[in-house]
């Protein structure tokens, strides 16, 4: 019997020592003790790498990148995520490659992480360019027969699409660098 009860206060520790590095508060709230990390209650400004570990601000950070292509990206899914100790959310990008950029879903995406302290990381692909070939259709890829590739891919030998999409991710970069939550 008295084996059965050490594993089980061994099993009730790891558990509540689990609690603890994974939420940053203690598993027992009458304690008054609060460790709750600063970048949980507030935008972490630096994240930084060493020796393998990921620091927000200086402090550990845990990484548990949610990384979710099939769902709508609505208050309730941060809520959801932030419930299973989610601390990063993977945030796909439609890039409008040439042209002006439209970050108002962008912009409520990183707002209801926020409010759940979710951090957004984006992420887009840049391989199809179906507006920008649609205007410049020179900068299609070409297969070996010569004849454009499908899904509107683009040649990155285009100088002009190069240079757009140096402007299309210079723009991204400015707007999401001072969002609240942002990883990156």
């Amino acid at each position: 019997m008295s084996a059965l009860l050490r594993g089980t206060t061994k099993t009730g520790a790891f558990l509540i020592v689990a609690w603890v590095v994974l939420t940053g508060r203690p598993a027992l709230p009458q304690t008054g003790l609060s460790v709750q990390p600063p970048w949980q209650t507030q935008s972490a400004k630096v994240f930084t790498v060493k020796d393998g570990a990921i620091f927000a601000d200086g402090e550990p950070f845990p990484l548990n990148f949610e990384f979710t292509w099939s769902s709508n990206f609505t208050e309730p899914f941060f809520k959801y995520a932030s419930q299973f100790l989610n601390t990063v959310h993977y945030e796909p990008v439609s890039l409008g490659v040439g042209g002006q950029q439209n970050f108002k879903e962008l912009n409520q995406h990183y707002t209801d992480a926020a409010r759940h302290r979710v951090y957004c990381c984006v992420g887009l692909s840049v391989a199809s360019a179906r507006s920008y070939v649609g205007k410049y259709p020179e900068a299609a890829m070409r297969g070996p027969d010569g004849k454009p590739a499908s899904e509107g891919r683009v040649s990155y030998l285009d100088a002009g699409y190069r240079e757009a999409l140096r402007e299309s991710l210079k723009s991204l970069a400015v707007h999401v660098r001072d969002l609240p939550f942002h990883f990156g």
